[in-house]
């Protein structure tokens, strides 16, 4: 299975004019309606960066990508944006997740799978209690693997196993109404995997994950990523240069 990811950070949005550009009127509201200015840049950059990935894909202007963002629960229009197209359309069987965490906004893009993708900035770790909050989203088993490791590298290997958690609810789609005690994964340095499904029922034939780099151009930005796929055993994954996406849009959008 072939996953793109893109990467950017947060001073990716100093093009927020052009940028702006590119959201329909349901995402101009909500734009408009965010108070703090990060959060309006983490918002913008993930439709922007999600736009310009699936109009090269779908063949048109980021602008004229169809995407619908419905609530399963309320209906209300702020549920996890999908491609609108028919089901008859080619690019039916498209899904993409969107992530960010402090400085950090991610895209993956996949056909013939539901995808999951999360990230969490690292600089935030260090300052992690991770004693208050392991007991709230692991396993009595993985926090029993947590505490093996030394206590230097607690905060890193506890951050994995959350964005582990959080791809495979993603992908599946179910969020966080799946409490993260429920769902146990491996411990690094194992590779991703999960160990227990809260119900082996509604648990997915398949599914593949992977530990993702965050890079954008060449700089390695500092946060934890993972990336889960349902309806397969392996992942192929193809990095993209957000930056260098979002940068080549604001120098060719005609001006305002």
């Amino acid at each position: 299975m072939s996953v793109g990811v893109w990467w950017a950070s947060l001073r990716d949005a100093r093009a927020a004019a052009p940028l702006t550009a590119l959201l329909d009127p349901v995402e101009h509201a909500r734009h408009e309606a965010i108070a703090r200015a990060d959060d309006r840049g983490r918002f913008l950059l993930g439709c922007a960066l999600s736009r310009i990935a699936l109009g090269e894909l779908l063949g048109v202007s980021p602008a004229e990508v169809p995407l619908r963002r419905v609530c399963p629960r309320c209906g209300g229009p702020h549920g996890k944006p999908r491609l609108a197209v028919p089901h008859g359309s080619p690019f039916a069987d498209v899904d993409f997740s969107v992530t960010h965490s402090g400085d950090v906004v991610g895209v993956a893009v996949a056909r013939g799978a539901n995808v999951g993708l999360d990230v969490e900035e690292s600089g935030s770790g260090a300052a992690l209690d991770v004693d208050t909050v392991a007991p709230v989203a692991l396993t009595d088993a993985e926090i029993a693997a947590l505490n093996a490791h030394p206590p230097a590298e607690r905060a890193s290997a506890f951050l994995r196993m959350w964005t582990r958690k959080e791809a495979v609810l993603k992908a599946l789609g179910v969020g966080l109404t799946v409490p993260l005690r429920r769902l146990e994964v491996s411990v690094p340095p194992l590779p991703p995997k999960v160990m227990s499904w809260p119900d082996r029922r509604t648990a997915p034939r398949a599914l593949a994950m992977a530990d993702v780099d965050v890079v954008t151009g060449s700089r390695h930005l500092p946060a934890t990523a993972t990336l889960a796929a349902t309806g397969t055993t392996a992942l192929r994954l193809h990095h993209h240069d957000g930056t260098a996406a979002l940068t080549a849009h604001t120098t060719s959008a005609p001006p305002p």
